[in-house]
């Protein structure tokens, strides 16, 4: 790495969509970076872009990035490289088996571990409990040396907290740059929404216009629609289709009703409630599987599942499914499964 490269202070990190890469690979020279966003800002699938555009120019030989969910780690009963290898090789059965003699005994997975053939994707430092944030940045940096490349991405305060916890000594994640973020601007929102809407003259963009008047203000439309993820789902919900008209969906302009909706708290929450029978509609002359209200019981059940049996991971594994079954219902239907097969 050059030293022209290298990043002389924050303002060599700023860049937008996939330079992110270049930050990482060459402006950073530890190769170490802390991806902060709020809630919805689209943290989880930069972090799919980077390990995707990482894959492609990897040259032979080098690291392998791995995205991992830390939602599943309990960093004060296990260290990291022990559940790096468990979630490898349950996600890459091959990595089972024994790695090569000159290794010793170890698994594969934990013989990449070793040599650094794997660069950690870890996302959502958030997602564990607030007592553990901290102990997992010490987990990290004791179980990584520095010049061990990895990715790391938290919400912002949630990050702020585990750097400065109540109780405890403050702890960084050690050789680490970070990146923050930003929320859209009102002419990448207007752009992206006409587009998606058919372009920048057609009917169905126009009736995004009042809300697109707001944007740039401080309406509650405006405030709400600054992330990725609420900006998704109000083409969903208001956006039509190849085959749909508009004149069958939803006015958008209903937005920017302030005595229906007053907050940016109360959009956000009308947008979730009508994502789901938005996503499920069936398009003209089609035949739909799943009705919106069939298919919100079965996804309100599965969440129930992922809080209550699964401990609030967000990771659903089809082999668990089982456990989202009523035990007399799961034991009628293995009994009768037995029966058909005898």
């Amino acid at each position: 790495m050059r030293p022209a490269d290298l990043g002389s202070g924050p303002g060599e990190l700023a860049g937008t969509d996939l330079e992110v890469v270049d930050v990482l690979m060459r402006r950073v020279p530890t190769r170490r970076l802390v991806i902060l966003g709020s809630p919805g800002s689209g943290k989880t699938m930069l972090m799919v872009r980077l390990l995707l555009a990482m894959v492609e120019q990897r040259s032979p030989g080098g690291a392998v990035p791995v995205l991992f969910t830390l939602a599943s780690w309990n960093p004060a009963a296990q260290e990291l490289n022990e559940w790096l290898v468990e979630r490898l090789i349950q996600d890459y059965a091959s990595l089972r088996g024994p790695a090569p003699a000159s290794l010793s005994s170890m698994n594969r997975a934990r013989a990449l571990l070793e040599h650094r053939l794997i660069l950690p994707i870890l996302d959502g430092l958030d997602e564990l409990p607030p007592t553990s944030r901290a102990v997992a940045l010490d987990a990290i940096n004791q179980a990584l040396p520095p010049r061990q490349a990895l990715v790391l991405s938290s919400r912002v305060d949630e990050y702020r907290q585990a750097q400065f916890p109540v109780a405890g000594v403050p702890v960084r994640l050690a050789g680490a740059a970070g990146i923050e973020l930003q929320p859209l601007t009102a002419t990448e929102m207007a752009t992206y929404l006409r587009r998606d809407a058919g372009g920048e003259n057609s009917m169905s963009a126009a009736r995004w216009e009042p809300v697109l008047a707001q944007l740039s203000a401080d309406a509650p439309v405006g405030q709400a629609m600054r992330t990725p993820l609420m900006l998704f789902l109000a083409r969903t919900v208001y956006s039509p289709r190849p085959g749909e008209h508009s004149v069958s969906l939803p006015n958008p302009a209903e937005l920017c009703d302030v005595d229906r909706l007053p907050t940016k708290a109360a959009i956000e929450r009308h947008l979730f409630d009508a994502f789901i029978p938005a996503a499920y509609r069936c398009r003209p002359g089609t035949t739909c599987r799943w009705s919106p209200q069939f298919a919100e019981h079965v996804l309100v059940y599965l969440a129930r599942h992922l809080q209550h049996t699964l401990l609030g991971t967000p990771d659903l594994a089809w082999w668990q499914l089982h456990q989202a079954v009523h035990r007399r219902a799961y034991q009628l239907l293995l009994a009768i499964a037995t029966g058909f097969t005898a």
